[in-house]
Formats: structure tokens, C-alpha cells, sequence
């Protein structure tokens, strides 16, 4: 037994309407069948480009989620003993560049805002740099804690380029 919603009468579990004063029963996506697939329509319209531009992404290659950079960083990220190791392979070095790790982690660290003293001179050019991940910082100080969370991505923001990784 359950409660109709409108006039609190005890009524059947599976009754539609309320034998006392008819109200419906069912919610309101069951009521208005058609208004929830048109619903649905734009919903999905909405989420499946978003959703397959931009995002195929491995750990080998960054895909670009910004136009307003000149090309689309290449390059190798992987964890290996706390760090993180940043490998270039393109011809050119990467310069001025900040890193972002899980979206909020910043590196290098800067309670403000991101000033161009408070970025990494230079990546070059197939070389390989290493960040530990105790480096990268909250907004407010705190440190990314190696215990606790996991690396799930990482983007690097340059002069002449940007990349993303996600494992």
C-alpha cells in the first residue's frame, strides 16, 4: 500500500489512479510519453556531439579541446615512480607551458593566477622532463596527494601549443 499524492488516501501499490479523488499516479515522465522522447531527442542531440569531437585521446597523442593554439601538442605522458615524465616528440620545443593535472592540479604551483613567470621556460625538443606529482597544487596551497588520489589526465598549455592526456 502506498500513499496517493494528492489526497493521502492509503491505495494499491499498483494503482494508477487514486480510487478517492482520481488523481494520476505515475510520474511525470510516464504521463507525458511523448514530451519525454522529444525530451530525450534534445538531450542527446545535445550530448553525443560533444562527446565525439575532440575526445578520442590515448597516452601517446594530446587532442586539442581549445582553437586558440597553433597545433596540437605530440608527445608521451606516463606516471613512473610518482612522477610524472613528460616526453616531447616533436622537432620543436615546447615553451612557456603550464600543466594541469585531474583538471585542477596546477603545476607549477601558483595560488594566483597563472602569470607568465609561473610557467615551465622549455620542453625541448625530444627530450623527456620530469614533475614530481607532489609539485602540483589546489588553487588554495593544498598538494596533490599521491595516497589518495589518482592521476586521471593531464594537460599541458603552451606558448605554441596544447595537449591533453587521459588515462
Amino acid at each position: 500500500m502506498k500513499k496517493c499524492k494528492s489526497c493521502q488516501s492509503e491505495i494499491d501499490d499498483k494503482a494508477k489512479k487514486c480510487p478517492h479523488c482520481q488523481t494520476d499516479q505515475r510520474n511525470w515522465f510516464i504521463q507525458h510519453k511523448v514530451a519525454t522522447v522529444i525530451l530525450g531527442i534534445f538531450i542527446l542531440g545535445g550530448v553525443i556531439p560533444s562527446l565525439t569531437v575532440g575526445n578520442k585521446v590515448s597516452s601517446n597523442t594530446s587532442s586539442t579541446t581549445s582553437t586558440n593554439y597553433t597545433h596540437d601538442l605530440q608527445g608521451n605522458i606516463r606516471i613512473d615512480s610518482n612522477q610524472l615524465v613528460i616526453t616531447n616528440s616533436e622537432s620543436a620545443d615546447w615553451t612557456s607551458c603550464k600543466i594541469k593535472l585531474n583538471g585542477k592540479y596546477n603545476y607549477p604551483s601558483k595560488t594566483t593566477d597563472w602569470a607568465p613567470s609561473a610557467r615551465i621556460d622549455k620542453i625541448k625538443a625530444s627530450d623527456t622532463a620530469y614533475v614530481n606529482l607532489n609539485e602540483f597544487t589546489l588553487n588554495d596551497g593544498s598538494r596533490f596527494n599521491i595516497y589518495s588520489t589518482k592521476a586521471q589526465d593531464v594537460s599541458i598549455d603552451c606558448d605554441n601549443g596544447f595537449g591533453y592526456w587521459k588515462w
